[in-house]
């Protein structure tokens, strides 16, 4: 299958009615707008409600979305060849906030490019808040990390056990003894018992 870049439409409510041709009209003709006055389209002919494609609208509490698609040839159909670039969508989208706003009914909060296999309309980005979760549970991981790694610093002086000494003159390091059973050896010399 092949992918196609959507722009996604976020929505503050969840509008109850819209005309989608009308939608469809006004979105081709602000294309036609833009591209002939400030954006390098490659535009062949001008677009028209045909051109504009309304891939998924969904109407929910946790999202509102509208994912929209321009092409170049309304005749040819869905390939990412014969798609006007997103970003230039999402640019004009942009510029005319205020107006798809009107349109549907309902602020629009982001016009934003996904990429999706043809005829799958499930989301695969990753939300702001899941990242800002995500960093926030490592930055905490870590910080107890540190802790952790500082408190046992203090507690066990790792230094001072490898060098031999613990603190100041409160430990003083015992030499070498081994015993056997009729003489010591001490400090690596054979010494005898006197009885």
């Amino acid at each position: 299958m092949e992918s196609l870049d959507w722009v996604t439409v976020s929505l503050l409510d969840c509008p109850l009615r819209f005309n989608d041709t009308m939608i469809r009209k006004r979105i081709a003709s602000w294309i036609n707008e833009e591209c002939n006055a400030s954006f390098t389209c490659g535009l062949e002919n001008q677009l028209n409600e045909n051109h504009i494609v309304m891939g998924h609208y969904k109407c929910e509490s946790d999202s509102n979305e509208l994912r929209l698609i321009a092409l170049h040839n309304c005749s040819v159909g869905l390939h990412q060849r014969n798609v006007l670039p997103a970003h230039l969508l999402g640019l004009v989208l942009q510029s005319r906030e205020h107006l798809l706003s009107f349109l549907l009914h309902s602020e629009v909060l982001s016009a934003t490019v996904h990429r999706r296999l043809k005829g799958t309309p499930a989301s695969t980005t990753i939300s702001n808040q899941t990242v800002f979760a995500l960093l926030v549970a490592l930055t905490v991981f870590a910080f107890f990390m540190l802790l952790l790694i500082y408190f046992s610093q203090i507690y066990v002086n790792w230094t001072r056990i490898v060098k031999g000494g613990w603190s100041h003159n409160d430990y003083r390091k015992a030499p070498h003894v081994q015993y056997t059973s009729g003489r010591i050896t001490l400090n690596g010399q054979l010494c005898t018992r006197n009885y």
